[in-house]
């Protein structure tokens, strides 16, 4: 079959399979942590049985019988040699689990079906800073994705964007037989817009700034890769409020932040455990990143209702047609570009950008957690038949 979406439900999908997940750690803040936090009970209420193979665990683990966790023992080495261990080890004892079927997520290289929930990493590597880009860890991670889409040890790839699919076929040569397309799904519920004007929403966030003034909201854990370099750069041009939210503020960004002369235009949010009140407060939502397999943060932005500029090389771009559900930002280091951007959505009548948040909404309306099972269903299905 060609590569695309698979979004129907199967007419008789097998519900009560045994499958062994395997990620080096369970829990944390991360993109793919959080997502097979999510993951894993969706699967357990399906009916599956699971066997979580991990050599780390963070959070407390959710209780249920049809859950096991299988360590794999962390030796103190380097990480880099530790990537190495836990994609021998974890392997081995997935594989005696005697599963149906095994899941691999992250740099591991055998398994059933894998997903790559952070993209290409050769393709992502290439932005990354020369230091990062040729240090051992890198490398390692290089070889691995390598094996992994070369070695003939997985037989199917489930990815989060058509353009990630895109890019395996063309780094390694990947048939698009072997390749799904499964978007990440998002909460609905958490993520919508809020009931009350966003001027009484921003009011009740911080009482001692302007709610009358406009504010973009900017997440990220890695602000270089997420492009807040480009925003500080044109800032200085935007009568609006940047929201940053993630990573704390260091050094380097304060002096960039003080040369612009922005400070009073700036307020760092750090990690937020209410981050859904920021995206319904804010007028539009920012992420001119560098790469991105297909952000979270993008998703959550458009199911709050919120317009969003959106970088063409994050794979959430699968959700925005320019000007109708979002911005398309076609080179995320272009300043002229991002500005115009941010410009035409600042410039928008307030119930302009009011229809185009509610289209965005509508676009992610069917990324939910029932569908996304469906859709995995359907993967296991057509994997166990070609066995």
């Amino acid at each position: 079959m060609s590569t695309s979406e698979i979004a129907s439900p199967s007419p008789c999908p097998k519900t009560d399979m045994r499958l062994a997940l395997v990620h080096h750690q369970f829990g944390g803040g991360g993109g793919l942590e959080k997502y097979l936090v999510g993951l894993v009970p969706a699967l357990i209420e399906a009916g599956h049985d699971l066997s979580f193979v991990t050599s780390r665990v963070v959070n407390p683990v959710p209780s249920a019988e049809n859950l096991r966790i299988l360590k794999v023992d962390r030796l103190p080495i380097s990480r880099t040699l530790r990537l190495l261990q836990f994609d021998r080890e974890g392997a081995r004892i997935a594989a005696d689990t005697n599963s149906d079927l095994i899941l691999g997520f992250g740099q591991t290289t055998k398994q059933d079906i894998h997903r790559a929930g952070g993209g290409c990493h050769a393709v992502y590597s290439r932005s990354l800073a020369p230091l990062k880009r040729f240090s051992p860890k890198n490398r390692v991670e290089l070889d691995l994705e390598r094996r992994l889409y070369t070695g003939g040890e997985t037989r199917h790839f489930v990815v989060n964007a058509t353009k990630v699919a895109e890019e395996l076929r063309q780094e390694y040569n990947v048939s698009p037989d072997r390749i799904s397309v499964i978007h990440t799904p998002v909460d609905l519920k958490r993520f919508q817009p809020g009931e009350r004007p966003k001027q009484q929403l921003r009011q009740q966030l911080f009482a001692h700034r302007d709610s009358e003034k406009p504010a973009f909201l900017f997440v990220s854990l890695n602000h270089r890769r997420k492009g807040l370099d480009a925003l500080l750069e044109i800032w200085p041009e935007v009568d609006a409020d940047l929201w940053i939210a993630g990573a704390p503020s260091n050094a380097f960004y304060e002096g960039v932040i003080r040369k612009q002369g922005i400070q009073d235009r700036i307020v760092w949010l750090g990690k937020r455990d209410d981050l859904p009140d920021f995206y319904r407060a804010a007028e539009a939502f920012v992420h001119p990143t560098l790469y991105d397999a297909c952000a979270n943060t993008v998703l959550q932005a458009m199911a709050s209702g919120l317009p969003a500029i959106v970088s063409a090389n994050d794979g959430a771009k699968d959700f925005v047609e320019h000007e109708q559900t979002g911005l398309l930002l076609q080179n995320p280091t272009d300043s002229a570009e991002l500005l115009q951007h941010v410009s035409q959505v600042l410039n928008l009548p307030a119930e302009d950008r009011t229809a185009l948040g509610s289209r965005a909404r509508n676009r992610v309306s069917a990324q939910t957690w029932p569908n996304h099972l469906d859709a995995w269903n359907d993967v296991f299905e057509l994997v166990m038949k070609e066995r």
